[in-house]
């Protein structure tokens, strides 16, 4: 006969089934490999002396280098590397290529695969002469669901091209139905799931950059293959633009002015939160087969619309990151010039501002270049132009001034 549960742990089960408990995490065998791309096309002093060993987080071990784009509307083009800086990281390095899947009427997405190997194999040169050992060449390529069988026999092409080059794919989520997925990982020598920015937002459905839980789903899903495997997560934040009758124009990145006929956006952060959430499914024992983290991307002196490299290291670290801006007020008499303040170690969406007072009457106000002043009865709403990007970390913006008819105290309410 068997033995019947004692009651207390027999009530405990039942009470864990009803409010959905998670599992108890188990332990990783490995612990995750925290990695950075190097995102940048056109390299600096200032930007190069971002790759200083003493200024890279001491977690991130690998660098993964961008040497060229193709296929995307600015054409084709090597990237002039920093090798000198890129040797002196004491990194292991990986270069890759970003090949678009721009298409004329005589051509396929498939056309500007060897274009963008011709490319990586320029780079790979230009490292072997500089003396940077690279470890691998990793394809960034956005193929449509439809070709990614013809995609997996190219990727076995290019692999006799480049003999002993160890050759990476940058993979997607919308791939991981595909009965073709399984060649495509099967033909590389590693992958990599991306599992941020993979739906356009729209201003009817503004898509997160980021959500941990399909994040989670999706990297359960790519588990099932059985085969060690990457994870990108974001770091940097976009702008989607739009125009004034919401026709989706582009993405704004780092540096990219606004496309022509831009008249509002929506703001895609790189949330720390839902990035957490990820991280912390990835310490458990059951996503073992997740072997390293690649961050996109890291920090360069100059880049605004990211975290900083701080910030990269606290997140790195599971530790959170502050997301509140601050009011700073300015007064000379009657007068007060009100200011916006990011103390934090991330971008932050420039928000509206509301000024209030009493026992005074307005005798003008006016908004800097973000912001219109909306005048009220004791009030001034400085609204955000519908257009406004971020506030980078570190940085203050001057939102505008008010003058009273006497001077009186304001109060300052951020109005997101």
């Amino acid at each position: 006969m068997a033995r019947c549960l004692p009651a207390l742990p027999l009530l405990m089960a039942v009470l864990g089934l009803l409010v959905g408990c998670e599992p108890t995490p188990e332990p990783r065998a490995a612990p995750l490999v925290p990695s950075a791309y190097v995102w940048k096309q056109g390299w600096n002093p200032a930007a190069a002396a971002g790759l200083a060993p003493e200024v890279i987080p001491a977690a991130i071990t690998e660098l993964n280098i961008l040497v060229g784009e193709c296929g995307l509307s600015g054409g084709n083009r090597a990237v002039a590397v920093p090798w000198e800086a890129v040797r002196a990281s004491g990194r292991a390095i990986a270069v890759s290529v970003r090949i678009g899947s721009h298409r004329t009427a005589k051509t396929t997405p498939l056309d500007n695969l060897d274009q963008g190997l011709a490319l990586a194999r320029k780079g790979l040169a230009a490292a072997e002469a500089a003396g940077v050992d690279v470890r691998e060449l990793q394809i960034d390529f956005d193929c449509p669901t439809r070709l990614l069988a013809d995609y997996a026999a190219w990727i076995h092409k290019a692999k006799e091209a480049l003999g002993d080059v160890r050759l990476t794919v940058t993979t997607l989520p919308t791939w991981l139905d595909s009965e073709d997925f399984e060649a495509v990982v099967n033909a590389a020598d590693g992958w990599t799931l991306q599992v941020h920015g993979t739906e356009r937002a729209s201003l009817e459905d503004p898509k997160p950059l980021i959500d941990g839980d399909r994040a989670i789903g999706w990297i359960r899903q790519a588990n099932r293959l059985g085969r060690p495997y990457r994870v990108a997560l974001p770091s940097y934040s976009y702008l989607a633009c739009f125009h004034a009758n919401g026709r989706y124009l582009g993405m704004r990145a780092e540096g990219g002015g606004l496309p022509q006929g831009t008249a509002q956006v929506v703001h895609l952060p790189a949330d720390p939160g839902e990035v957490a959430k990820v991280l912390r499914s990835l310490q458990d024992g059951r996503n073992g087969l997740v072997q390293a983290v690649d961050w996109y991307r890291l920090p360069l002196p100059g880049d605004s619309q990211i975290w900083t490299i701080k910030g990269l290291g606290e997140v790195i670290a599971a530790r959170p990151l502050d997301g509140d801006l601050r009011t700073e007020l300015r007064r000379q008499g009657a007068l007060t010039d009100i200011l916006l303040h990011n103390p934090t170690e991330q971008p932050l969406p420039i928000p509206s501002v509301r000024v209030t007072w009493q026992g005074a009457g307005l005798a003008g106000a006016d908004a800097t270049l973000m912001w219109e002043a909306r005048r009220g009865t004791g009030e001034v709403i400085f609204q955000r132009h519908p257009a406004a990007g971020f506030l980078p970390p570190g940085g203050t913006m001057v939102v505008g001034w008010v003058r009273l008819s006497e001077e009186r105290g304001l109060g300052v309410e951020i109005k997101n």
